[in-house]
């Protein structure tokens, strides 16, 4: 492929810090094989976003199949002695064709190698880059080939320029490819046994390297599910918003390999079970008066594959290590991954604080026999194909999804938006390198083809805690952020305090519930079964003076006022309390707001437990009207 056409895709990218290179190139090269005959490509079409951008493919279906015809120049890496990378060019495929609204077609296309790990360009005869394929989900098992569960067909800059886009990277389709393999390689590197985090001197610690990306995948009125949204100042809209994300596992000398098993594989070391991260995300809004709501939520992503791609060293092969990150290697998550209906779930079925699954009575083994449910099945080439009777088969259920009047800038003035993501990983040391968010901002294209739709841009990713960069924003406020570390998980308590215009001041304290559950279980590993996983169902204040304070809001983020937690102003506290069913869960924020006439000084509130158990309370540290404040004047 040309140098120029490379440029152009913007796809040379720096190499990330986290998987700085420890060894040379020619000490890690892995092994390549040819492609053993033809494959497929499967695409399965997001129809309002390529209306969107004007044109169609041909035949207008919403899944159609390629065949791939693999040239003498194309090779696949086998890093970790399953597809890690490709390399070379010419893998044709045949009879794709995208037409334009004046009947123009695109070339005939080849697939070459791409910047990094699995993913690919769609080039014509000149080099040029039409199409680009990234993030894709490989099988870690050899006998499978090239097998792509999930990928992200994105506009290229040759499409771009083609369709009059001013920029390239737009979602086309998500892809499902194969491709038979040779099976005979060079000689493997192979390892006595992975090492696992708790062997003594080895740490797991997997970081998140970016959110690459946020999606409006579809959107459909709230009250016409059948019928498109039709963006601001219209009916109310419901927006599936999905997140690309990378991560990598570290790249230090200390850092311990991380297992990767799919659900309902055998049982495996180190746990004796199917152990695999978890991943979630959400959505926030920051209003123009400083307070933070947290306005969606995902549910919960089973990872199922990792790409164990830019590895510091070449990757351990053979004996299942194709389904372990290995040190320094990274990861990769399209929105075709977030979208898999076979793997997201209920954020309830896993422990938040020990990563643990509870598999027994779990959407996808509700009978506990160790199987997964008929609706489910095993890997196979329509491998994310929606689930009969699942509740992700709409494409609504079990996503992040945003009502349009919560994201809309005409509705919110001064508004700023939020999405962050983290990873649950059993043993992980160090939850806030596992997390990172990036501010958004939302538009909705003109309604210029007969599908516009919402767009993000994107400001540049942060590693960390949304909620302490809430905490530490400027302005001419007190603040405080406080993270407490229990033995059942952690919560961030944030609190700004302003100083109201009549002497009084505003406390508005947000609460972020990261991992802090008591849960009911039932068995044990790997048949366990998670009969409850509440969270947080009280929120404790102290005041002196009741008869003078005065509650000014509570969020939950789900505009429905019925739910809301009660406040009660009594004799020392003002106390907020959760309806049954609406406590705070893990990877869920509540704010609170409280006004009193006492200045601001440093105490304990106490966050109290929805499930029974000693203790019933925690206490946590915040800014709160002073207790020991004698002057009431307001001449202080």
């Amino acid at each position: 492929m040309k140098f120029a056409s490379l440029r152009r895709s913007g796809l040379i990218v720096p190499l990330l810090a986290a998987l700085s290179m420890a060894v040379s190139a020619a000490d890690r090269s892995p092994p390549v094989c040819k492609a053993a005959g033809s494959g497929t490509l499967l695409l399965q079409v997001e129809r309002s976003s390529i209306e969107q951008l004007g044109l169609r493919f041909e035949p207008a279906l919403p899944e159609w199949h390629y065949t791939l015809l693999p040239e003498a120049g194309f090779r696949v890496e086998l890093g970790d002695g399953a597809p890690t990378g490709l390399a070379g060019e010419g893998l044709l495929v045949k009879g794709l064709s995208l037409q334009r609204s004046d009947g123009a077609r695109t070339p005939p296309l080849h697939i070459n190698a791409g910047a990094q790990g699995l993913d690919a360009y769609l080039v014509d005869a000149q080099g040029d880059v039409w199409m680009q394929l990234q993030q894709g989900m490989r099988s870690p098992e050899r006998a499978h080939g090239l097998r792509l569960f999930t990928g992200d067909l994105r506009v290229g800059p040759a499409l771009a320029e083609w369709l009059g886009l001013s920029q390239a990277g737009s979602l086309l389709a998500g892809v499902r490819l194969d491709l038979p393999l040779q099976t005979e390689i060079a000689a493997e590197k192979s390892c006595a046994a992975p090492n696992w985090p708790g062997t003594k001197g080895f740490v797991a610690d997997v970081l998140l390297v970016d959110v690459d990306g946020v999606t409006a995948v579809r959107c459909r009125s709230a009250d016409a599910p059948s019928e498109r949204c039709d963006g601001p100042g219209g009916a109310e809209g419901e927006v599936v918003v999905a997140s690309l994300a990378t991560l990598a596992n570290s790249s230090a000398e200390n850092a311990s390999e991380v297992p990767w098993y799919q659900q309902f594989s055998a049982p495996q070391p180190p746990y004796a079970n199917d152990q695999h991260p978890f991943l979630v995300w959400n959505l926030y809004r920051l209003d123009s008066d400083g307070e933070l709501q947290q306005i969606a939520r995902s549910a919960l992503k089973h990872a199922f594959a990792t790409a164990n791609t830019g590895c510091v060293d070449q990757t351990c092969t053979g004996n299942g290590w194709s389904q372990i990150l290995g040190r320094g290697c990274a990861d990769l998550y399209s929105v075709a991954s977030q979208e898999c209906g076979r793997f997201l779930a209920p954020r309830s079925e896993v422990i938040p604080s020990t990563g643990v699954w509870g598999r027994c009575g779990s959407l996808f083994d509700a009978n506990c026999d160790g199987f997964p449910d008929p609706r489910i099945g095993h890997p196979t080439p329509a491998f994310c194909s929606p689930v009969q009777g699942s509740p992700s088969e709409s494409g609504y259920g079990l996503r992040l999804v945003a009502a349009e009047s919560a994201i809309d800038p005409d509705q919110h003035p001064d508004a700023r938006w939020f999405l962050d993501a983290w990873y649950v990983v059993r043993d992980d040391a160090n939850l806030f390198n596992t997390m990172g968010y990036r501010e958004l901002f939302p538009t909705f294209d003109p309604p210029t083809s007969s599908a516009p739709q919402w767009r993000f841009d994107l400001a540049p990713y942060q590693t960390g805690d949304l909620l302490q960069a809430w905490v530490n924003l400027p302005g001419g406020h007190q603040h405080h952020y406080q993270l407490l570390d229990t033995a059942e998980g952690q919560v961030g308590l944030g609190v700004r305090v302003t100083r109201l215009v009549d002497g009084r001041y505003r406390y508005d304290y947000t609460l972020m519930n990261f991992s802090l559950t008591r849960p009911v279980l039932d068995g044990a590993e790997p048949d366990l079964r998670v009969l409850s996983n509440l969270g947080l169902a009280g929120f404790s204040v102290p005041i002196i003076e009741p008869e003078t304070a005065t509650t000014a809001g509570f969020s939950d983020g789900d505009s429905v006022a019925v739910n809301d937690w009660s406040a009660l102003l009594e004799s020392g506290e003002v106390h907020w309390s959760a309806p049954t069913g609406v406590e705070l869960a893990w990877g869920s924020l509540a704010s609170f707001s409280l006004i009193d006439r006492r200045p601001p000084a440093l105490g304990q509130t106490r966050l109290h437990l929805a499930q029974a158990g000693a203790p019933s309370f925690y206490s946590i540290g915040a800014l709160i009207p002073d207790v020991d404040w004698l002057f009431g004047d307001g001449f202080d």
